[in-house]
């Protein structure tokens, strides 16, 4: 009876999953159903057998409810919270293996694991992939009538704006010519630290000082300006203070809205309008950076002396295809998400390598024989550091940024040996990292995994790890959030040896994991 129950449970809510997304524009509803074979790659090494894929229905998973999915998991009714997800996902994989179904409130989606059913998903992404509209921040921006940003269009219109901001932000020789500005951002830094530090080296709520180094660079890169954030304390009522505590507010009340009953569609929740409060200010505090960096690039060009200002929105100015609405929300996401998404990762790669000080100091090692004498952090000294980029990348494994990657399929597929319909939301899970499976003692870090040559590689599928995404959807931050990452990493460390004395650090998650704990490291000034 109870299977019975959970397939008619399923049954609607794939009828559900059938309804045409993004407002009714959406081109997966324009499918056609595929003529695909009856096979399915079988066995986690890729041998192919001619086996007939299993029905959609039978994919594993717990029991649905309608409309409210398998929401009340994750309530005070349930074993699961929704800050402690990654936890949820583990568990789920023991009890069901690498392909399950679920919806937390939102619609039925397929989770995958093996990183071949990643790759098979990747592979059907075509030149608009689609994914999951984020209903809050699209609602909340049609309601101010701003544009709902490149992460939630869909189709030709996504690729349109897409394209035209790609060029900068995706390629590294672009990017490259920021060094030497986040350079110096970080020598503000590394003085902040030694100036408020206490006698035990500890830094009085350096987390938000760290919200702070964040402001500071991704403004760098996206406008060519320098807003003073390490330059003075900010009080709480400052223009670059509520634009930090209104990011925060943003991902903790999307948080609640995503993954809760949707009561803010119908009527004005306590969540909504705390929410629609912190994109407002985000929105109206960096719009006012971005059209002051207008007015500057505009006087410079009448006046026939604008340079080599290397930036986002230089680059935005000029391209004729792009709306104004479209131009400035490009410049706000990114601040937006540069504030909390890379500040979190630099606490994560901090936390690891304070605790794990030989690898820290042979991370020290490679610094001291790059940099040049004057201690300046350069593209070049940066592109030899292959243990940096090696310790990033096992912190991404360790800590992961969110849950997975999302895709609404557009055609049918077989994942996991099922049949996936197309229209159907899929995620490539993202505790593969953190599964013995694919990672010897994966609860070690240990960046020599991903040095090419070592003797310590690991020999993973390179779908395990996607903390940016893949394809033509991958994040747009990506490249500024790692030449910050690797600038300010190798500058604390050439200057400071780091501690940490508080215990384990875990992940909470608010769309994208960020720590459980304080960054509460201490900073010891090198010999």
């Amino acid at each position: 009876m109870m299977q019975t129950t959970r397939m008619g449970a399923e049954r609607l809510l794939l009828a559900t999953l059938r309804r045409p997304l993004d407002r009714g524009k959406c081109p997966v509803t324009k499918c056609k159903k595929s003529t695909m074979a009856a096979t399915a790659t079988h066995g986690s090494e890729g041998d192919t057998d001619l086996i007939k894929p299993r029905p959609f229905e039978e994919i594993p998973g717990p029991r649905f409810l309608p409309f409210l999915g398998t929401l009340l998991d994750y309530s005070p009714l349930g074993p699961y919270q929704v800050e402690r997800i990654i936890e949820a996902s583990l568990d789920r994989y023991r009890k069901y293996g690498k392909i399950w179904m679920e919806s937390i409130g939102v619609r039925p989606t397929v989770n995958v694991v093996d990183p071949h059913d990643v790759e098979t998903i990747f592979k059907h992404d075509g030149k608009t992939p689609i994914r999951m509209d984020i209903d809050p921040m699209i609602m909340a921006r049609e309601k101010y009538k701003r544009s709902i940003g490149v992460g939630n269009m869909q189709g030709k219109e996504w690729r349109r704006v897409r394209r035209s901001v790609q060029p900068f932000v995706m390629r590294p020789k672009s990017l490259a010519t920021c060094v030497p500005v986040l350079d110096e951002i970080c020598n503000d830094f590394v003085s902040i630290i030694k100036r408020r530090r206490l006698e035990d080296g500890e830094v009085p709520d350096f987390q938000n000082e760290i919200y702070k180094w964040s402001l500071e660079s991704v403004c760098s890169v996206v406008m060519d300006t320098r807003l003073g954030c390490l330059e003075k304390n900010l009080d709480s009522n400052s223009e670059a203070q509520l634009m930090i505590d209104a990011t925060g507010d943003f991902f903790t009340y999307l948080n609640k809205l995503v993954f809760g009953f949707p009561l803010y569609k119908f009527i004005s929740t306590p969540s909504w309008r705390k929410f629609l409060k912190s994109q407002d200010i985000m929105f109206r505090t960096a719009q006012k950076y971005v059209d002051e960096t207008i007015a500057r690039v505009k006087a410079l060009e009448e006046k026939g002396e604008l340079g080599n200002e290397a930036s986002l929105l230089v680059s935005l100015l000029a391209r004729e295809e792009l709306t104004y609405k479209e131009m400035i929300v490009m410049p706000v996401e990114l601040i937006g998400g540069g504030i909390d998404t890379t500040s979190n990762s630099l606490v994560f790669n901090l936390y690891n390598l304070a605790t794990n000080p030989d690898k820290q100091e042979k991370l020290y090692e490679e610094i001291m024989s790059v940099v040049p004498s004057s201690g300046e952090i350069t593209a070049e000294a940066l592109n030899k550091m292959t243990f940096l980029k090696g310790c990033i990348k096992e912190t991404f494994r360790i800590f992961p940024g969110g849950l997975g990657v999302n895709r609404i399929t557009s055609k049918d597929m077989v994942l996991g040996g099922y049949h996936i319909p197309a229209g159907t939301m899929v995620m490539s899970n993202n505790i593969a990292g953190l599964l013995e499976e694919y990672f010897p003692e994966p609860e070690k870090f240990i960046p020599e995994r991903w040095i090419r040559g070592h003797d310590m590689q690991t020999d993973v599928n390179p779908f395990i790890l996607l903390p940016f995404g893949h394809g033509a959807r991958m994040c747009l931050g990506r490249r500024v959030a790692e030449e910050e990452l690797k600038t300010v990493m190798a500058k604390l460390v050439q200057h400071f040896r780091l501690e940490w004395k508080h215990g384990p650090m875990g992940m909470v998650f608010r769309i994208l994991h960020a720590p459980d704990k304080p960054a509460r490291f201490n900073f010891i000034d090198r010999k």
